[in-house]
């Protein structure tokens, strides 16, 4: 091959590599949370980054418009996706008869919360609800009723989770000793990214317990 040739060959390659690597990024390829420290101004312990006493809060029965200049201040995630912009990484529905804590509106379709904590947080009240008093008790069931196939691709989710928490389908789920790995894999599945740390949504899940809201 001559150099002239190899040099345009080189350049090709180059070019899919780029592509290839620019694609990945955009499907959300998994990489794994760093360990002990959230990163990116989120300690475990929340410290600098609580938003309750430097913005307005807004009723939990009013629709917020201008949302992303609320949580932008504090959630430096927010360019994710729409999840975690609403600081709601799980993308759960806004409800006028639920009073989450931290919850301050609505963009039309899912909850606002003030804070990221408080978004994780509720994703691992949610997944309570489900175990313990409607006893959906494997990862099939959780999704079918987390995201049902009228909306989403569920067959698909479902084997996305298994592979993503190590655990089988139809696995009988213990809680709450599988509650981190399945909010871990809820975030990615819902924002195509998981950047927290384990300990950050730990912390997270630990706050006010006892409370379904």
């Amino acid at each position: 091959m001559s150099n002239g040739a190899m040099a345009v060959f080189a350049g090709v390659a180059a070019w899919f590599l780029l592509k290839s690597q620019n694609a990945a990024a955009a499907i959300g390829v998994y990489r794994p949370a760093p360990t002990g420290t959230a990163g990116d101004g989120l300690p475990a312990d929340f410290s600098g980054v609580e938003s309750s006493g430097s913005i307005q809060l807004i009723s939990n029965n009013t629709q917020v418009g201008g949302a992303d200049d609320i949580v932008q201040k504090t959630n430096p995630y927010a360019a994710i996706s729409r999840g975690f912009r609403n600081n709601n990484p799980g993308n759960i529905d806004w409800n006028a008869s639920n009073d989450w804590l931290g919850q301050i509106g609505s963009d039309g379709r899912f909850v606002i919360f003030s804070d990221l904590k408080y978004g994780v947080r509720a994703m691992g009240r949610l997944l309570d609800t489900y175990y313990y008093r409607y006893g959906l008790k494997t990862i099939a069931a959780i999704i079918e009723k987390y995201s049902p196939p009228h909306e989403n691709e569920t067959a698909r989710l479902i084997s996305d989770m298994s592979r993503r928490t190590g655990i089988m389908p139809t696995q009988q789920l213990v809680f709450p000793r599988d509650k981190l790995k399945l909010v871990d894999a809820f975030i990615f599945a819902e924002n195509g990214a998981q950047p927290l740390s384990g300990a950050y949504i730990t912390a997270a899940l630990n706050l006010e317990p006892g409370s379904y809201a």
